[in-house]
């Protein structure tokens, strides 16, 4: 009886259990991909099953596979993180199909353990896969994830051939383990701010900016953040809402916190048929703004937007300007007298829908003339030049809507928008934006505006969202429609100024070409696939944790159902099912005629063998000229015999002449034992090349 594969047993199965879910998890919490979690499933019916036997190619061929993806591992860490040969987007992608690879490798060899020996496959594409959640981390989970894997590798070593005894070597490693761990938990806290400085300007890992608060530069590396955080279905593509600004100090925007400012009462749902024919599908209740009438549903000039939200934080809705209608699972809505709302505390925010009005003009804020005093507050210290721009903008317009037009035309026109501005030398940067730089990130070019119409005697908010438009549009295949994919990196700001009889208007001073070309959505062959069963998984996730399990069988059947109708119809897809059903009706018609080629070749290779020198290569080539004419011989029939049967069409003279003086050498050979001499080879091989 062979030897038991070290890391069979059940404690260490059971290490190796531990140590593949921590590292899914923290797959699963470094790259928000909860559609990972299916790998459990088979991973918890593992220790009940056991594959004990597998064909040979593929016991050779899945750790080749799995070297081959932890070397391109090595190579995306070292490209991505350390020399930033990659760019940001390409590096997310290939790590998430690395890591799938990596993910289905483990619990294969998982399940095989008694086939592939453990520590060259199972152990190695484990640590792969925490390498590559550590790739793009989430700080607090992952690290819990990839300890609680360390600590499952760890106790699989020692419960299958680990140290044995106690010596020098082992106390050795447990001193320097010490020393490290004391020195890490010593001299981190007060390395951590000061590495994170430095790698924020070495690599340029950014954040979206998107809070309560508002510094200049904060926006600026935004293209390097792919984390998905909404998609938005809506026929109008528009800015969604998240903050509106009001006080401005020359380097920051604020407003008053939530709990200096008074709120207006939340707002309840409406009773009756308040939606009408609106939003259908959405879950949760309606939410009629202002309460009163609720528009009908031939309305002209009204939108309805669906948002599907992955990204659950302490945002606000993310909302366009004048909603009518909001449709929400939640009992009430907190809303301020800026026209932000708010879900209750501790109730998540994942899927909701508004109808909205399709023009720019805010229904938010009250139009007091405290607020509008409030949005023409200016900074205490300003640049006279930016004085003097403000004079002449506002000199060209005689109303505060040319006024507008004016600003916004010219910071369009006469700026770029870039992500990579440099440093700011001084310490005025909305001055040295316009008059030195001259290109900046959005933030710059709203708080441009916003300054620059206040100056004018315009009343303007500085507001903060994200921008939704063709620059992020996905196509709709595979049973979801057309949608907007929206990253952190589409954090946007602009601003909105009061008009006299028209109210707060909308308007994105911001190049719209500049911004488009710098935020693209990710391409391929497998993203539109991909992005499909990630907006599937992130409704059933929706519906689950605002329905509960009521809803969790729909959304699972609806999804299944619409993945498998969009599947079916991808071209790709429908001609590999049905070549694979067409092999398979014939596969008896393909296996009898393999056997046949294979006892053909084995019978010409035998009887090369069995004759000396060059005799078995003509005879060869003599025999396939027969099968070009259309007369292949049996191997049950002999060569003279079937020489003989050919017809006297089917050779030329010269050919059968040539074929004949083969057959004669081969008989004189096998059965005379005189085989040919050299100058006889050399004059059949003659005239086999005159016989073609």
């Amino acid at each position: 009886m062979p030897p038991r594969p070290a890391g069979t047993g059940v404690l260490s199965r059971w290490a190796l259990h531990l140590a593949l879910v921590a590292a899914l998890g923290a797959f699963v919490v470094a790259r928000d991909d909860r559609s990972v979690l299916l790998l459990l499933v088979p991973l918890a019916l593992a220790p009940a099953l056991r594959w004990r036997r597998a064909p040979g190619w593929v016991v050779a061929l899945l750790p080749a596979v799995a070297r081959v993806a932890l070397l391109l591992t090595f190579v995306l860490a070292i490209l991505w993180r350390q020399m930033l040969f990659v760019r940001p987007d390409v590096g997310h992608a290939w790590g998430g199909v690395l890591g799938w690879v990596v993910a289905v490798l483990a619990v294969v060899f998982i399940f095989g353990h008694r086939i592939w020996p453990v520590n060259a496959t199972l152990v190695p594409v484990i640590v792969g896969l925490l390498a590559l959640s550590g790739l793009d981390p989430t700080v607090s989970l992952f690290s819990s994830f990839a300890g609680l894997g360390a600590l499952g590798l760890w106790a699989f070593t020692f419960m299958s051939g680990g140290p044995r005894r106690l010596g020098w070597p082992l106390a050795a490693f447990l001193l320097a383990s010490v020393v490290t761990v004391v020195g890490v938990t010593r001299f981190l806290p007060w390395a951590q701010p000061r590495v994170e400085r430095a790698v924020a300007s070495t690599f340029a890992e950014g954040t979206t900016g998107l809070s309560e608060e508002s510094r200049l530069g904060d926006f600026g590396d935004l293209a390097v953040s792919n984390r998905v955080v909404l998609r938005v279905w809506t026929t109008e593509p528009r800015l969604l809402r998240a903050y509106v600004h009001h006080q401005f100090d020359g380097r920051q925007w604020s407003s008053p916190t939530r709990a200096d400012m008074p709120a207006l009462p939340p707002l309840r749902p409406a009773t009756g048929r308040a939606a009408g024919t609106w939003l259908a599908g959405v879950p949760g209740s309606v939410f009629v703004i202002p309460p009163g009438e609720s528009p009908s549903a031939g309305a002209p000039g009204l939108v309805e937007t669906r948002v599907l939200q992955t990204e659950v934080r302490d945002w606000p809705l993310l909302l366009p300007a004048a909603p009518y209608l909001v449709r929400a699972p939640t009992s009430q809505l907190t809303r301020s007298r800026t026209g932000v709302l708010r879900w209750p505390p501790y109730e998540p925010a994942l899927l909701y829908g508004v109808v909205h009005d399709g023009g720019g003009a805010s229904r938010g804020e009250e139009e007091t003339l405290s607020a509008r005093a409030v949005a023409l507050g200016l900074p205490g210290r300003l640049d006279p030049r930016v004085r003097v721009l403000a004079s002449v903008l506002g000199s060209e317009a005689s109303s505060a809507r040319g006024r507008l037009r004016n600003t916004v035309e010219w910071l369009r026109s006469g700026y770029t928008y870039s992500l990579d501005v440099g440093e700011f030398e001084t310490d005025d940067p909305l001055a040295e934006f316009l008059f030195d730089k001259k290109k900046g990130y959005c933030e710059y070019f709203a708080t441009a505006a916003a300054v620059l119409l206040r100056l004018q005697g315009v009343p303007t908010h500085y507001v903060m969202g994200f921008s939704v438009g063709p620059q992020n549009l996905v196509p709709g295949r595979f049973g979801v429609g057309d949608h907007h994919l929206v990253r952190e990196s589409d954090a946007h700001a602009w601003v909105e100024a009061y008009v006299d009889g028209e109210g707060w208007i909308e308007a994105d001073p911001t190049p719209p070409a500049g911004f488009s070309r710098v935020h693209g959505p990710a391409t391929g062959w497998l993203a539109p696939l991909v992005e499909a069963a990630r907006v599937h998984g992130a409704r059933v996730w929706a519906r689950l944790r605002h329905e509960g399990l009521a809803g969790l069988a729909t959304a699972l059947s609806s999804a299944a159902g619409a993945l498998l109708a969009g599947l079916w119809q991808h071209r790709l897809v429908t001609g590999t099912v049905l070549a694979v059903l067409l092999v398979a009706a014939s596969w008896p018609w393909w296996r009898a005629l393999g056997r046949k080629l294979r006892a053909r070749r084995r019978a010409r290779l035998d009887r090369q063998a069995a004759l000396p020198g060059e005799l078995g290569t003509l005879l060869s080539s003599v025999e396939r000229h027969w099968e070009r004419q259309g007369r292949p011989r049996p191997p049950w029939r002999g060569l003279r015999e079937h020489l003989d049967d050919l017809p006297t069409g089917v050779l030329t003279p010269a050919a059968r002449e040539a074929s004949a003086a083969v057959v004669d050498a081969c008989y004189r050979s096998a059965f005379g034992g005189r085989p040919p001499s050299p100058s006889k080879v050399d004059e059949l091989r003659q005239a086999v090349a005159r016989m073609s």
